[in-house]
């Protein structure tokens, strides 16, 4: 019996190790290259008050200031506008505290995060912009309507973090996947399409070609490398900037235009929470979808024709 267990452990052991050898060459392939994309932007690094803030600026018209969800940065504001929001606007893509060159400063709540954006604003010159908060970022997008209001053109938040119960993971777990670039893209890799339920419900997963599951994958999931760059920042948002919401935010205090965009079957936020909100601001409008989940795939279209009718709405 003891051989037969040294025998087989040894045979696990060897697939292991084999898994790895082979696995490892295509984790470095895709680290790579993620890495190499962030260095082809141009962004900039600004000292507020707060400590430092990276950003990009790109495009022309309208500013809009996009505050990104989890384990993004500014890369992942690029990527949240041209698919909601189009190219006829100068976009403020910046990444949050604790992302990529955002410094993750003592006290960093949504409320210092938000103040932290409207200092970056002073240093740059603009009065006025349109904040685009999207799911954990919709948090510290909030907080500048509130406490900015002078600021804030007009609030948009698409699939938005919302007031919900919710059971964190520990945090030690957490610390060690996304602290490791090769564990979290060996997860990823491996259990693409768990991973990918938390954004997209299996029922629309189920009707997506494996083409698309692999561009999701791709650009939703590894799309994080280098995670450990983000690691900072995502725990911050998990344990800290996302629960914060549910300290009871004077919604009624948002006095601005706010367009509220989320899809029922939403995985993550809750489309009641979304819902709840909206009732509670008083100028708030709330476009829903039946159908997409977190990514509200497949109404791409729809919802950058409504944050247009939104803004251009103000403009008349």
């Amino acid at each position: 019996m003891f051989e037969i267990i040294l025998i087989t452990g040894g045979g696990v052991a060897f697939l292991i190790i084999i898994d790895f050898i082979f696995s490892f060459k295509k984790y470095k392939k895709d680290l790579s290259f993620w890495k190499n994309k962030l260095k082809t932007y141009k962004t900039k690094t600004m000292e507020t008050q707060y400590g430092s803030i990276e950003y990009l600026r790109v495009g022309e018209g309208v500013p809009i200031l996009v505050s990104h969800g989890i384990n993004g940065g500014f890369d992942q504001c690029l990527g949240l506008s041209e698919l909601y929001i189009g190219n006829d606007y100068e976009i403020i893509a910046v990444s949050r505290f604790g992302y990529l060159g955002t410094s993750l400063p003592k006290k960093s709540s949504p409320k210092v995060q938000a103040d932290t954006f409207a200092d970056l604003l002073d240093r740059l010159g603009i009065e006025k912009i349109y904040m685009f908060g999207n799911s954990a970022g919709g948090t510290s997008a909030i907080q500048f309507a509130l406490r900015h209001p002078n600021r804030c053109a007009g609030l948009i938040l698409l699939s938005s973090n919302v007031p919900s119960k919710e059971t964190l993971p520990p945090k030690p777990v957490i610390r060690v996947i996304f602290g490791s670039n090769y564990l979290y893209w060996k997860i990823v890799s491996t259990f693409n399409k768990t991973m990918l339920s938390m954004f997209i419900p299996k029922k629309v997963q189920a009707q997506l070609s494996d083409d698309k599951i692999n561009k999701l994958t791709n650009n939703i999931l590894l799309a994080g490398l280098p995670v450990a760059e983000r690691k900072a920042g995502f725990i911050n948002d998990m344990y800290l900037s996302n629960p914060d919401i549910n300290n009871e935010y004077p919604f009624s205090d948002v006095k601005i235009r706010t367009l509220i965009i989320h899809a029922v079957d939403d995985p993550g936020p809750p489309y009641e929470g979304a819902k709840k909100i909206s009732k509670e601001i008083p100028k708030a409008k709330l476009v829903s979808f039946d159908t997409g989940g977190h990514l509200i795939i497949g109404h791409e279209k729809e919802i950058r024709k409504e944050i247009r009718n939104f803004i251009e709405g103000f403009l008349k």
